[in-house]
């Protein structure tokens, strides 16, 4: 990323983790993997030191939904991809009021990591100010979701 912080993973299938951190990496991206939604929680206080997380909805752990939900207050919480193969209409719109920028299926996430990628980079929005230009964004996702 621009500014040179990291890409945080936070995803218990680590398999699909390394292969996503190994695509960044060839990009140029600094990588830092997280296998437990505990483990991501724990380093809460380096959240500045990410410029994106791409964050499974589902963990043993602690979820996806409840790491949102810690996160939404947080000053400089960086822009967020939920990566997840269980979402549905409801737990999409949740997570969107939540803060996340987008939902992405395992089966299609090389097709759009990409493209997400670039979208996150391109609205890096950790200030209150760069929320404001953010939200239209994630207005009209919420609302294709919900039609």
């Amino acid at each position: 990323m621009s500014n040179g912080r990291a890409i945080a993973i936070v995803d218990d299938d680590l398999p699909l983790s390394r292969t996503i951190a190994k695509v960044l990496t060839r990009r140029q991206l600094a990588v830092e993997i997280f296998n437990t939604g505990e483990g991501f929680l724990e380093q809460v206080g380096r959240i500045e030191e990410f410029g994106c997380i791409l964050l499974d909805l589902r963990m043993p752990d602690v979820g996806g939904l409840e790491i949102l939900s810690a996160l939404q207050d947080l000053a400089g919480c960086p822009s967020i991809l939920i990566l997840t193969g269980h979402g549905d209409i409801g737990v999409a719109v949740e997570a969107m009021k939540m803060g996340a920028l987008d939902l992405m299926p395992p089966v299609r996430v090389f097709d759009r990591l990409g493209e997400a990628i670039g979208d996150l980079t391109m609205v890096y929005a950790t200030t209150a100010r760069d929320r404001q230009m953010v939200k239209p964004i994630v207005t009209a996702r919420q609302a294709a979701l919900e039609a």
